[in-house]
Parts: C-alpha cells; sequence; structure tokens
C-alpha cells in the first residue's frame, strides 16, 4: 500500500497526516480517525512475518503467521491500563500488510530525557511506573520484547510504555545489525543467543535503562554493534559508576544479571524493592490474576465448525456469499468462535465488520450502528448522509459536511428508504471492497427493524462476496431460524469429554488431562465452556495457583452453591468501594457509557476503576468499547440486588444520562426505559411519548407503536392536556397504518380526531347530514374565502393535526371500499387543513382527493374545478409530495372515464415523482394504476411487468400488501393468456387475509381473479370457493375504487357462468347458495357500473348473459349490443372481444352475424394474446361452420 499525505488508509477509516518515524519493524504515521474525529499514532508493520516474534506465534506454528498476528493483535487491543499506550483499531490493508493504532502522545519525551533532571527518588517512580505497565502485560501472557528509551515515553509526569508485544526476531537482529541500531543495546543475553524472550528479558531492558538514567550514559561501548553484543553477552557491567544507595544498587544489579534466572521474576517483587530502596509510597496495586493462561487457552472442540465456515470463506472470497446463522446456550462458545472467524476474514484479505445488540433497550438497529458508520466514511451521495443521519448522529463529521435533514416522507416511506438506501449503499462498496465478512453478536436481543434489515442483506450475500455470520441464544429464541429463512444455521452445542480434556490441557498443561480432572470438570460444568474456565478458575484460586492444581486430592464439589458461586467468587475481586459503580453499571447494561459512569460520580478515578475491574476479569475492551466480558457476570451482579435496589439505580442511571447528555434526544429511548424501570410514571410518560415520536419520524414503526401505547397506558388527565393525548393517539394511528394494521390505526385515528373536537360520525343518518354540513362549509370557503380560509391561526397544531388524522382515515376507508366515511373524510381533511392555511400541502392533497371522489359521483365539472385549484395550489408553492399525489390521483380520475392517454401521461409522471422523492409505497400505487390502465386496454404484457414489478419491489421491502397487489395483478394479467403460469401458486402461498386487511377493493381483486382462473382450468369448485369470498368483500362494501374493476368482472364472470354450468347440466350439483349469489354478483357488477363508466361494457355483458339463462333473450341481446357499442368507445378491446363471442355464440347458426361477431372476436383474441378466449371462439366458430 503507498502512503503519502492525505492518503485515506485501511476502510477509508484514516487519513495519513505525517510520517512520524520509520523504525525496524515498520513506519509510523499520524492520522484523523474520520470515525472519531481523533489524531492518532497508525503502525504499519512491514517486515516479513517470519522476522517477528510474539506471544501467540512460534517457528513452529501450524497455522499463518497472518492469523497468529490477528489473534496477537486482538490481544494487545484489549489491554487498558494508565501507563500502557492503548491499541484501538488493527486490521490488514489491501495488500495484506498488518496495522495497528495507537494513541498519539503529543509533546512527549523519552524517559531518560525526562529524568535527566529528576532526583533520585522521582526516577525511581517513573522506574516505577514502567514495571507497573509491565507487571499488567505480563499478567496478561504479554512480553514487550522491545523494551528501549524511544518505547517508554513520559507526558506531565506519567509514562505511557508503547509497542510491545511484538518483536523482531534474535536471529534476523543478528543478520541485520546495522539496521536495527538502538535496539541492541537493550536486548538481553539470552535474546541474543536465541532462547525466548521471557519476562525477566524485558526486566533486563529496565535495568539498562535504570543505568542510563542514574549514570547517563549506557553500560556498554554502543559504537560497534559486534562489541555491544559481545560486551552484552560477556562483559561484566562497571557499577562503580552508579552513585545510588546500597538498597537501590543491589535491585540494579539483580536486573541487570547475564542470567535471566539470576534477575527478578516479578515485576511487583521490582516494585517492592525499588519503593523500599527509596522510601517511596506506593497507591495499592491489584492483586495478579491468571487471566492470561484462562483467556489464551487453544480454540478446542469447533473443528468441524471452523472447517465449513473455512470452505465457505473460500466461496465467498470468489463472489458467492452465505449467510449463516450460530445458534446455542449461553456461554458455549459463540464469541471464541466468531472471534476466530473474524482473524480468518482479516487474513484472507477481507473487511470484517461487527456489530452486536444488547439486552433490555437500545436504539433502533443499534446493532448496525458500527456498520452504518462505517459505510459513512465511502462516498455516499448528500441525499443518502441525510437519510443515514437519524442513525448515524456525526455524520457531518464522517463527511466533513453539514448533512441536511432528508425530504419528510410517511412513516413507512421513511423507513423504506431508509433500508433502500443501506442496502444500495453498502452494495456498491461491496463492489469496491470486494470479499466483506459481517459479524452480528447477540441477535435474539434485535429490534425487529434490525432482523428487517439482516433479511435484505441475506438476499444480497448469495450473489456477491458477502459472507454473514450471526449469534444467537437458541435457548432464549428458538425460533427466530424461522424469521429468517434464507440463513444457514450451525448449532453450537456443548464440549464432550474429550473436548473438555482437550481445553482443560491447553489451560493447565499436562495436569489438565488427568482423569481425575476432566472428570470434575465434566460433572461441574456438563461441557459449557464458561463454566469451564470459571471452575479452572475456582481450582487455581483454591489450590494456589494454576501450577498448584492436581497436588491435592480435588473437591467433590467446587463451591458450595454451585457456577452461580463460581461467578460470585470472581466479583468479590472488586474492591468493596469498587462495587457500587460496578453495579451500576450492570444494571445500565452490557455496554459501558464512560459519560454516564462520570456523571454518576460513585468513584473518584474512572480509570482505576476500570483498571479493577479489567484485572478481575469483569469487564474487557472489545473493539475500542468498554463491557463486561461475559453476559454471565453481568446476570451474576443483577442477582444480588433486590427489586427496590433495581429501581433505585436505574432512577440514578437516567439521572446520570441526562447529566452527561443535556441534549437527550439521542437517549430517549434510554431514559423511557429507566424511569420505567424507576417507577417515575411521569417521566416515563414523557420519554415513551418522545420515543415513539422519534421512532415514527424515522420510520421505527413497531418501537413506535410500543411507545406511544405505553405513554397512553400512563395518560393522566390532571397532568396532561388533552391534545397531547390526541397527538399520541394521532402518532399511534400512523404508526398502525405503516404496519397495515388497518383495523387498530382506523380506531386509534378516530379517537385522535374525537379528542381534537372533530369526531367521526357513527349512524349513516347522522354522517349524511354531516358530510352535507362539511360540503356546505367548503362552499362557503369557496365563496367567502377572506373569512373563511386560513383564518385558524390560533388552532393550527390541532386542525393540522386533525386534518392529516382525517386524510389518513379517508386512504383507508378508500381501500375499504367505505364510500360515504370516505366522502366525509375527505372533505373535513380540506376544511380542517383550509381553515389554517390555504396553501399547505394538505390542501393540496385534499383538492385532489377531493376531485377525485366527486367524479366517481359523475360531477366532473365540479371535479375539474377541485382539480385545477390543486394545480394552481400547487404552482404557487411547490411540493413534491403533494404534486406526487395531484399527479397520482389525475391519472385515476381521467383513467374511470377512459381517457387512457392522459391517464398514463399524468401516472408516469407520478412514478418519476414518486421515485425522486423515495416515497416507494407511492410509487407502488402509481404503477398499481398504470398496470390496471394496460390490463383495461388490452396491453396484458405490458400490464403483468408493471405488476411483477410492484411484487418484487413489495418483496424487497418485505411489504406483504404491495407483494400481494403485484401477484392479483399478475394473475388477473396472465388469466387470458397463460391458465397455468405460476402467479397463482405464489399469490395462494401468501398469507392473503392477513397482508390485505380492512383492503377490501384488494380483495376482491384477489379472489374474484382466483375464482376466474379456476373457472377457466374447469376447476368449478375451487372457482365457488374464491367466489365465495370475493363476493362477501363486494357485498359488505361500497365501491370507492375504479381498479377493482377487474375483480368485479372476474367475480361477475364466475358467478354467471357457474349458472350457465348448472342450466346446461355440466354442474349437476350445484351449492343452494349459488342462485342467489349470481343475483347478488350480477346486481354488484351494475351498481360498480354506476360508479365507474369503464365498468359498463362488463355489468351489461355478464347481465345479459344471466338475462338470456334466464329466458329473456331479446333483453340479452340489447345489453350485449349496447355492451359493445361501450367498449369500442372507450377502446377496450378485450371488452369488445369478450362481448363480440357472447353475441357471436348464442345466436342461431344460420344467422350471418353469428359468423360475422366470431371472426371479429376471434382476430381481436388472437391480437391480444388472448389464448383460452380465441380457443373457445374457434371452437364456435367451427361449431357453426
Amino acid at each position: 500500500m503507498v502512503v503519502s499525505e492525505a492518503t485515506p488508509l485501511v476502510t477509508r477509516r484514516y487519513v495519513v497526516e505525517a510520517n512520524l518515524g520509520k523504525g525496524g519493524m515498520g513506519v509510523v504515521y499520524r492520522v484523523k480517525d474520520r470515525l472519531t474525529g481523533d489524531r492518532l499514532a497508525l503502525k504499519q508493520v512491514t517486515i516479513p512475518g517470519e522476522q517477528l516474534e510474539f506471544a501467540s506465534f512460534t517457528p513452529n506454528f501450524n497455522r499463518d503467521f497472518r492469523l497468529a498476528l490477528a489473534h496477537e493483535f486482538k490481544t494487545l487491543a484489549s489491554m487498558r491500563h494508565p501507563n500502557i499506550i492503548s491499541v484501538l483499531d488493527y486490521g490488514f490493508d489491501q495488500d495484506r500488510q498488518p496495522y495497528f493504532t495507537m494513541e498519539l502522545l503529543e509533546n512527549s519525551e523519552t524517559i531518560l530525557k525526562y529524568a535527566a533532571e529528576l532526583n533520585e527518588r522521582e526516577k525511581v517512580a517513573l522506574l516505577v511506573q514502567t514495571l507497573q505497565a509491565l507487571a499488567y502485560l505480563h499478567r496478561r501472557g504479554i512480553i514487550h520484547r522491545d523494551l528501549k528509551p524511544d518505547n517508554v515515553h513520559v507526558v506531565n509526569g506519567q509514562v505511557k510504555v508503547l509497542d510491545f508485544g511484538l518483536s523482531i526476531a534474535g536471529e534476523y537482529i543478528e543478520k541485520n545489525s546495522d539496521a536495527i541500531v538502538g535496539t541492541f543495546g537493550y536486548i538481553a543475553p539470552e535474546v541474543l543467543k536465541g532462547i525466548g524472550a521471557r519476562e525477566q528479558a524485558d526486566f533486563y531492558a529496565i535495568g539498562v535503562m535504570a543505568y542510563e538514567m542514574f549514570t547517563g550514559r549506557h553500560p556498554f561501548d554502543m559504537e560497534n554493534n559486534r562489541r555491544l553484543i559481545y560486551s552484552i553477552l560477556y562483559s561484566p557491567i562497571d557499577f562503580s559508576l552508579l552513585d545510588v544507595n546500597p538498597d537501590l544498587m543491589i535491585v540494579l544489579q539483580r536486573l541487570l544479571a547475564k542470567e535471566p534466572d539470576e534477575r527478578p521474576h516479578d515485576a511487583n517483587e521490582i516494585i517492592r524493592e525499588l519503593s523500599q530502596a527509596v522510601n517511596l509510597n506506593l497507591s495499592r496495586e491489584t492483586i495478579a490474576i491468571r487471566e492470561s493462561y484462562l483467556q489464551a487457552a487453544k480454540f478446542i472442540g469447533r473443528d468441524l465448525e471452523l472447517h465449513q465456515m473455512t470452505e465457505e470463506m473460500k466461496v465467498a472470497v470468489r463472489g458467492r456469499g452465505s449467510a449463516w446463522l450460530i445458534g446455542g446456550e449461553s456461554g458455549v462458545g459463540k464469541s471464541r468462535l466468531l472471534d476466530e472467524l473474524r482473524a480468518l476474514g482479516m487474513v484472507n484479505g477481507g473487511t470484517v465488520l461487527r456489530g452486536q445488540a444488547i439486552a433490555d433497550f437500545s436504539s433502533p438497529y443499534y446493532a448496525w450502528l458500527p456498520i452504518l458508520q462505517w459505510l459513512a466514511l465511502h462516498n455516499i451521495t448528500e441525499q443518502e448522509a441525510s437519510v443515514l443521519k437519524p442513525l448515524v448522529p456525526d455524520i457531518s463529521s464522517l463527511v466533513n459536511y453539514s448533512v441536511p435533514d432528508a425530504p419528510e416522507l410517511s412513516p413507512q416511506a421513511t423507513q423504506e428508504r431508509l433500508l433502500r438506501v443501506i442496502e444500495t449503499v453498502f452494495r456498491r462498496v461491496l463492489q469496491e471492497q470486494g470479499f466483506t465478512m459481517l459479524i452480528l453478536e447477540d441477535i435474539h436481543w434485535a429490534d425487529a427493524e434490525s432482523l428487517k434489515l439482516l433479511q435484505r442483506f441475506n438476499q444480497l450475500a448469495d450473489s456477491s462476496a458477502l459472507m454473514i455470520l450471526a449469534s444467537y441464544r437458541d435457548d432464549e429464541h428458538p425460533e427466530l431460524s424461522t424469521l429468517l429463512p434464507m440463513m444457514q444455521e450451525i448449532k453450537l452445542h456443548r464440549l464432550d469429554e474429550n473436548r473438555i480434556r482437550d481445553l482443560s490441557t491447553s489451560m493447565l498443561g499436562e495436569v489438565g488431562s488427568r482423569p481425575e480432572v476432566v472428570e470434575l470438570l465434566q460433572r461441574e460444568t456438563e461441557g459449557n465452556i464458561f463454566f469451564v474456565v470459571e471452575v479452572v478458575r475456582a481450582l487455581a484460586e483454591a489450590s494456589g495457583g494454576l501450577e498448584h492444581i492436581g497436588e491435592k486430592s480435588l473437591p467433590t464439589n467446587i463451591v458450595a452453591g454451585g457456577i452461580n458461586r463460581i461467578v460470585q467468587r470472581r466479583l468479590d475481586r472488586v474492591p468493596l468501594n469498587s462495587r457500587a459503580l460496578l453495579r451500576f453499571a450492570a444494571v445500565a447494561g452490557r455496554q459501558l457509557d464512560l459519560n454516564m459512569l462520570r456523571a454518576a460520580d460513585l468513584v473518584t478515578n474512572l480509570d482505576q476503576w476500570l483498571n479493577e475491574c479489567s484485572d478481575a476479569a469483569i469487564i474487557e475492551v472489545a473493539d475500542g468499547m468498554w463491557r463486561f466480558s461475559h453476559d454471565k457476570l453481568r446476570e451474576g451482579l443483577l442477582s444480588e440486588l433486590s427489586a427496590d435496589e433495581q429501581k433505585t439505580l436505574h432512577c440514578a442511571i437516567a439521572e446520570s444520562i441526562e447529566r452527561a447528555y443535556p441534549n437527550v434526544d439521542d437517549r430517549v429511548i434510554t431514559l423511557a426505559y429507566h424511569w420505567g424501570e424507576a417507577g417515575d410514571t411521569a417521566k416515563e410518560r414523557h420519554y415513551s411519548a418522545l420515543a415513539g415520536k422519534v421512532s415514527l419520524a424515522n420510520g421505527i414503526n413497531r418501537d413506535a407503536v410500543m411507545y406511544l401505547q405505553r405513554a397512553i397506558e400512563l395518560y393522566d388527565p390532571v397532568q396532561v392536556a388533552k391534545t397531547d393525548l390526541a397527538q399520541w393517539k394521532y402518532q399511534l394511528g400512523e404508526a398502525y397504518y405503516s404496519l397495515g394494521r388497518m383495523p387498530e390505526s382506523f380506531r386509534a385515528l378516530c379517537d385522535a380526531v374525537k379528542l381534537f373536537g372533530h369526531p367521526v360520525p357513527t349512524k349513516r343518518s347522522v354522517l349524511l347530514l354531516k358530510i352535507a354540513a362539511q360540503l356546505g362549509r367548503q362552499g362557503l370557503h369557496r365563496l367567502l374565502p377572506f373569512v373563511f380560509v386560513g383564518r385558524a391561526k390560533s388552532k393550527q397544531v390541532s386542525n393540522m393535526t386533525a386534518s392529516t388524522a382525517y386524510e389518513r382515515l379517508a386512504e383507508i376507508m378508500y381501500f375499504r371500499n367505505d364510500f360515504f366515511t370516505l366522502i366525509w373524510s375527505g372533505v373535513k381533511s380540506m376544511n380542517l387543513a383550509e381553515a389554517v392555511d390555504g396553501t399547505s400541502e394538505k390542501v393540496i392533497r385534499g383538492y385532489s382527493s377531493t376531485s377525485l371522489v366527486i367524479a366517481i359521483l359523475r360531477l366532473y365539472a365540479i371535479s375539474n374545478y377541485f382539480m385545477r385549484l390543486a394545480r394552481k395550489t400547487e404552482k404557487k408553492k411547490p411540493n413534491p409530495p403533494a404534486r406526487q399525489w395531484m399527479l397520482m390521483l389525475s391519472g385515476m380520475r381521467d383513467e374511470t372515464i377512459a381517457r387512457w392517454d392522459t391517464s398514463e401521461a399524468f401516472q408516469r409522471e407520478s412514478i418519476k415523482v414518486a421515485h425522486q422523492i423515495d416515497e416507494q409505497k407511492r410509487w407502488a400505487e402509481a404503477n398499481y394504476q398504470l398496470a390496471s390502465l394496460k390490463y383495461y386496454t388490452g396491453k396484458f404484457s405490458e400490464s403483468f411487468d408493471l405488476w411483477n414489478g410492484i411484487y418484487e419491489s413489495g418483496r424487497k421491502r418485505s411489504d406483504p400488501q404491495a407483494m400481494c397487489w403485484g401477484l392479483q395483478g399478475m394473475v388477473i394479467s396472465k388469466t387470458p393468456v397463460d391458465l397455468h403460469d405460476s402467479s397463482l401458486s405464489l399469490l395462494e402461498a401468501q398469507d392473503i387475509d392477513r397482508a390485505l386487511e380492512w383492503d377490501n377493493g384488494s380483495l376482491i381483486n384477489v379472489y374474484g381473479g382466483i375464482a376466474a382462473r379456476y373457472l377457466r382450468r374447469d376447476e368449478p369448485d375451487r372457482a365457488y370457493h374464491a367466489l365465495e369470498k370475493s363476493l362477501q368483500s363486494i357485498t359488505t362494501s361500497t365501491p370507492t375504487s375504479y381498479f377493482t374493476l377487474a375483480g368485479y368482472a372476474s367475480t361477475v364472470e364466475t358467478a354467471v357462468k357457474l349458472w350457465e354450468m348448472v342450466k346446461s347440466g355440466d354442474l349437476p350439483q350445484p351449492p343452494t347458495e349459488l342462485a342467489s349469489m349470481v343475483e347478488q354478483a350480477v346486481r354488484a357488477g351494475r351498481r360498480f357500473a354506476f360508479f365507474f363508466l369503464i365498468a359498463q361494457p362488463f355489468a351489461l355483458r355478464w347481465q345479459g348473459l344471466y338475462e338470456w339463462l334466464n329466458g329473456d333473450q331479446n333483453k340479452a341481446i340489447r345489453r350485449w349490443q349496447k355492451s359493445l357499442s361501450l367498449a369500442r368507445r372507450y377502446k377496450m378491446p378485450y371488452e369488445e372481444a369478450l362481448t363480440l363471442y357472447e353475441l357471436g355464440r348464442h345466436l342461431p347458426a344460420i344467422n350471418p352475424d353469428r359468423h360475422i361477431y366470431l371472426r371479429r372476436a376471434l382476430m381481436l383474441f388472437t391480437e391480444l394474446g388472448a389464448v383460452y378466449d380465441a380457443e373457445l371462439t374457434q371452437a364456435a366458430l367451427e361449431s357453426t361452420d
């Protein structure tokens, strides 16, 4: 990778600002972290892997050096100590060269330079700080390996040890001595001899630096490297130059001994001796623990799963990814397997992204936040950035410009836009990055929206270089795999006896393989990996150390109280004065919010508290964030607390959040949770309402429902205004609507408008009077606008919200086919909006809706007037969403009266605007109207393609309503062309009644289309059952939707054709209800044709056949002739052909018109591709001949 100033480095996250220097292992740069804005040091390791030494890699290591190095980096990144520079991030660049980032030390000095003017005691204090850092590292199995003055800096009196854990191999040093000047003087003799570095090698380097600190010179001549190496190995050191007290002299002599066994073995031992030598008082140091051996145990027992995932990774690298669910109980090893796969992903040159869901509460898409931040680092457009902004609050700093808010859309459209933008940006970045591994942990706690996004990514994996790994607790969420059907599953089970033995040996050595040890571990843990590690830890404590396990007889039980008590014993390692904050943190959640912890003010030194808890292995650093090492530890803390104690802590947490974050907008969900658990009803209500509002605005509709319902439950008329409750009800109605839950939406919206003082009439008589009154008021608005329009400013909020609620009710009634409530809702919405502002978006939409409704009543002049008002207002105050609505309804109005060309032009422009403003629901609705138009005009192929597009859009968006819209249209448009295409089976596989609940119009189309298809396939029983359902929807509603024409026509056709089969004897045992059903169907057709002119040809045709069957042949002929005339006038060739067929086949064979009608019908059917109808017509012609 070529690096220059201002060049983005790995994953676009780091921008190089300066070259800080080059050493033996690589180059160090000052960089800017685009995610945090921090300046950091980034080190690229440039020497070959075989020339490196580190704890987890040896010359006979049987795995790729990069894999071992990835594990090493992970260990280094988990280290946190006040005297150690923090490793923050790590990985491999596109050339597969390793890198890691560290704190950037500004204005620091090397320990020797800083100590030059200090006295003896102050110098020792610096050495003690350095040794405290080594004690911390050594306890975790990390040998520094490259300790020298350049790697020990001092900032404001605080020592910072850097570049720990990695060193250049001894044999490479010897061969390349000229290239590594400065390192030699601090390398212990045994390392130069090729013996691996141990703790004593670090102590030797401390001794050399101490000698220099007190004498001002190095113990040996540094001019010649070969002579220097000889001196280190064989020459005695001149201690006579040291002017220090005798006790200090003894310590330094031991540190500089040639033989490692003659040097001290423990950093804490040296600290005590140095402190005593100069009478230095030290703060209490944390106890030494055995975590390095326990946490660094080999990866055991998952060979099969690891091999399987490795093979899948190879396939993904070649461009064919996969998605995997990794299930298992808590503590079984899911995270450890993911750690291993993460390392493999990095060394395979992949980009590895990781997120984690958390328990109890979290912001929507919490598990995806790190991934979304990463996406923002790439070349995203301003529009994409604005859509991501609600979920990535710091996005302006990531893209280096002020990101505007995205245009406001409906809640459902907002969520659809968000998911689509995330997927679009990820696809683009994936093509650029190549192989990418996406890891999501603990998704049994993920919110529904996060799982929906995961489903979209699962679809992406199969055709790209994307590998998705998601872990979950299968005992807590056993049905999760059914919610993610595209993911393959791996179940992790507990270890068997052999695997327990392997793990025990990895941690304990030979003693771990003893039968009595293995038997004890199996009995006490049943193979749960977390429990195995905890039991070994408890054994070590009871035995006086890991190395002493097995020297005495083992206990029958480890600890009275079982595994819970073992967890508790680890918690007991934390000092008493630190436990209050630990309990506080446990109640707050697994991830630690350091700002909140500081605001809690429960400890004087938070960094010291973090180190104490880290020493006890209670908390850890993962991906740069502090968290509890395992959820079982947090659960152990929670189990100690009574209900009252937890309540008190929740209150304290909420107060701390409010202090830490004065602008709480991003934390209202968290605050609602904690105040709720604290039992503060007023604050829970307040934050629940805010959380519902925020969730709704971001399209997180399920969360919006939950929080708004809670706010409503806690409503107190004494403390909360009725208008606030009305707002919550309205927002709840919008959330339900976006979720497709129409009955609940209707009830909530009705409650809202009632609270605003504008109730929905429930009695038909009252409703009709109210409609008349609202129409009269609208007339006053037109006649006296200066009196009635824009004069209700004082009621702006309530009126506009009530107007919006009524607009939504009008949409529901439109789909519900409730004509009179539709008229009431539409006019009421328009009047309320006009009273406040005669130019608002709601007024434009109201004029457009009124125009369509009045067109249904055939009052075309008045309809044209309102549409002109809409266009005039929108032109005066442009508003894209209102314009899209106006265009779509203009097209719908023209379509009802067969103005096909103007209707198509309006719809195409409407579709274009919907696409521009990211309104996918409106896009689907406008395409629905255009697809219907194409069907009515006999263009079945175009119609099918449009409906298929609606179906695919709905499938991608997980919108069952849109999927059913598309599929029912596909069935209807294919029925004349291909009776056996797959659309019918796809449609019947859907949960139709649930997807289209309260969408009566679509139910009519769905079941009418199914009935007609089965009838034409000569399956009368199945046709009859579908007829029952379509007819039920028809008879329980009033026509409002012209686009149900195909459903009405198919229903009436099926009913009359079944009756014809009864009359001809082809249906010998008809259902008893069929006669009344046919009459109902024919009557419904006539009623539908009254409202919609384009329905007249079909209504007259099937009424004619019904009358023919009932013996009134002359009337039937007149109906068919009228149908034919209207079909030609409206330019509906399929309707024309169907009527020609009915006329022709019912005329006597000797009538010359029979042949003319049938020939003309056959020609039209053939041109239209209507195969089934053409075959029937051909058969009728042949019977004539």
